[in-house]
């Protein structure tokens, strides 16, 4: 497991670099014609039985990664809109997805989650993605399902047969919870080793602990995947820019979620894992 902190150099010759250079070229194109980067966003696209989802895309770019977003527990895909769209700010297609977080049991959110990516597969080329190159995230609660989803999720394919529904690569944003108290089997993550995965906490995070973040890293290494945690400053909702438990009017620090979109972007710059 490797382990950042925020602020960390990236060697100007590396792959990463290069990446985020391409990625700012883009956003400085669109910007010089438009003044800033054009969004546009589609709303309330039923991907299964009775759930929807959301694409906020960049215009006039093809070829880009794309970022599923599933949400925690408590919460909405409607109190993730702004996260969704400085993603595709930020130069990539970002799918806001409304999920059960809490189901009745995990077979029910594992395939609503599969049916997500491959939704995403789907529809990908035609509002600019890249359908080898997506990322799933899973933000708080949220944590487990994306990652049994990331590992196993062809084992699901009832509701919405057809097309690849396991991710290229794996972000974990600020999970509640770490691996030896999900609710499956902790020996799953031995499945498909080498999955690309990068874990974000806030160290300021007063909901979950940014040791869950490291031991979540530590418990997907040790099982054959290549992750890493990144710590950057920031708290539990800032990662994904909710104004959760701040004072009214206060806004979320911006600067910890373009981190956490930076490090989501770097596992599938390159191309797919």
């Amino acid at each position: 497991m490797t382990q950042r902190s925020w602020p960390r150099r990236v060697p100007l010759g590396s792959p990463h670099a290069l990446v985020g250079a391409a990625v700012l070229v883009v956003a400085m194109f669109l910007a010089a014609c438009t003044g800033e980067t054009s969004v546009v966003s589609t709303r309330d696209l039923e991907y299964v039985d009775g759930h929807e989802l959301d694409i906020h895309a960049p215009t006039g770019v093809d070829g880009l990664p794309v970022v599923v977003i599933l949400h925690g527990a408590g919460l909405e895909r409607r109190r993730y809109e702004p996260f969704a769209r400085r993603i595709a700010e930020t130069g990539a297609v970002a799918l806001n997805v409304d999920w059960d977080v809490l189901p009745r049991n995990f077979e029910e959110a594992s395939e609503q989650i599969a049916c997500a990516v491959r939704f995403a597969r789907v529809r990908a080329p035609g509002v600019g993605g890249d359908p080898e190159r997506i990322v799933l995230v899973g933000h708080s609660s949220a944590a487990p399902w994306a990652t049994r989803a990331a590992i196993v999720g062809d084992e699901y394919d009832g509701v919405c047969a057809g097309g690849d529904s396991v991710a290229d690569a794996l972000a974990i944003l600020a999970p509640s919870s770490v691996p030896g108290g999900w609710p499956w089997e902790h020996s799953l993550l031995r499945q498909r080793p080498g999955l690309d995965v990068v874990v974000v906490h806030g160290a300021d995070d007063d909901v979950a602990d940014p040791l869950f973040g490291r031991r979540t890293a530590e418990a997907l290494s040790a099982a054959g995947h290549d992750a890493r945690v990144e710590i950057v400053p920031g708290g539990h909702f800032d990662l994904v820019m909710i104004p959760v438990g701040l004072p009214d009017g206060t806004e979320p620090d911006e600067a910890a979620a373009d981190r956490a979109i930076e490090a989501i972007l770097e596992l599938v710059g390159d191309g797919p894992s």
